[in-house]
């Protein structure tokens, strides 16, 4: 306040003027799209060095409005990393080769969010470097993960708050460095770097530190083979481009083998297109398997057509990182096929996500719909349980097989 004040007076002291904001914009009641157009023309024409990166303010001020929803799945892309979305749809991962993403909490009445590691995908460095689904990313080398909301009240958290936030070493005055997402996001998705990661995992009584070397790592969706004379299996890795087809040529090939029922292995699956999803469920079943809803609309119907490849007996897999897609995908096999499902709560991730594309190669990925299963049930943060529990990810697979070679 101090500063403010005594700026005040050297700027009238020495003959400055001052323009209101409302001179700048021409009034009060304007558009937001004129209120930003008015500053953008002010900083240009007023501001005492010469603005060579335009860019740089457009996209700040995108990135900022995007962020002002307070949705973690809604965020601005810069070519770079719309380039990067591009081709994780396509099976291409970069950096830590995981899906992170925050999550909500709450400590001590501070509001905040963590930074979660949803799932790994196979063959990446993450995986490699022994992080695991449900771990919370803590510290990013030297700095410290802090996420407040955008449109917060609440003061930076003094050292001894921070404390019982996040796990700092020892005690002292000094703040530590902090990192908010962007700069996570942005450390985490550099080929080639090493980073050392602190992590909170569940049941470890202390952190867990792990280096891991980022770089990029191509998934197949589809991975198959025969588990005995008559059981087939199939993991799909994620609804990437080409799942479907990918799968059909999998499905075709187990039941050449001999293959009469099967396990499909949902487990560590991340998600991916909806179109993928329908051609995938398509493989085994026709009608609806499930619906979007958007804001002001009727909800749409998810609708596989075409003739099914494999009509055997199925089991599903499913785990704490079954997101997404994925998820509507096993609860499309229970409702069509009346499949059985085994495993744990799967992660609910039931957004549906859009990727609106800019002229510059940039885009907004925004929230648009909620995802629903064929019954018309919302799964967005509570996931989907199975129908047996079965915690322990080395037994899931034995029950799974055990339940197809019992008599139906």
């Amino acid at each position: 306040m101090l500063s403010f004040f005594a700026g005040r007076a050297v700027r009238y002291h020495l003959g400055g003027s001052e323009t209101p904001v409302a001179a700048i914009t021409g009034g009060y009641n304007l558009h937001p799209v004129d209120v930003f157009k008015a500053v953008l023309d002010a900083l240009n024409r007023d501001y005492v060095d010469k603005i060579t990166d335009q860019k740089k303010l457009t996209y700040g001020a995108v990135d900022n409005m995007v962020g002002s929803l307070n949705d973690p799945y809604s965020r601005f892309l810069t070519p770079q990393q719309r380039k990067f979305l591009d081709e994780a749809e396509a099976g291409r991962f970069h950096g830590l080769g995981a899906v992170l993403l925050l999550k909500p909490a709450v400590h001590n009445g501070m509001k905040h969010f963590r930074l979660v590691v949803v799932a790994t995908v196979p063959g990446g460095p993450a995986r490699a470097a022994g992080i695991k689904p449900g771990d919370i990313i803590t510290r990013i080398d030297d700095g410290y993960f802090l996420q407040l909301p955008t449109e917060s009240d609440q003061d930076l958290p003094d050292r001894d708050s921070l404390q019982g936030l996040i796990p700092l070493p020892g005690r002292g005055d000094a703040v530590p460095r902090l990192i908010e997402y962007k700069e996570a996001m942005q450390i985490l998705s550099r080929d080639g770097a090493k980073v050392k990661l602190t992590l909170l995992r569940a049941g470890s009584p202390k952190p867990v530190e792990t280096e891991v070397t980022l770089g990029p790592v191509t998934v197949q969706p589809v991975e198959s083979r025969m588990l005995s004379d008559t059981i087939g299996y199939v993991h799909v890795n994620g609804l990437m481009k080409g799942c479907g087809e990918e799968l059909h040529k999998a499905l075709v090939g187990l039941r050449d083998k001999g293959a009469r029922s099967l396990v499909i292995d949902l487990r560590d699956s991340i998600g991916g297109s909806l179109d993928e999803m329908v051609a995938s469920a398509g493989q085994f079943t026709r009608g609806t398997l499930g619906y979007v809803q958007r804001r002001g609309a009727r909800r749409q119907a998810l609708v596989a057509s075409g003739e099914p490849v494999f009509t055997g007996r199925v089991v599903v897999l499913m785990n704490g990182a079954t997101v997404g897609t994925s998820e509507l995908l096993a609860s499309a096999l229970e409702s069509r096929l009346l499949a059985r499902s085994v495993g744990d709560t799967t992660f609910g991730d039931g957004r549906d996500q859009t990727v609106f594309p800019l002229a510059d190669g940039s885009a907004i990925e925004l929230t648009t719909g909620k995802l629903l299963t064929a019954s018309g049930k919302e799964f967005n943060g509570t996931g989907l349980a199975p129908d047996v529990r079965v915690t322990a990810p080395d037994q899931q697979l034995a029950k799974a097989v055990a339940m197809l070679n019992s008599p139906a």
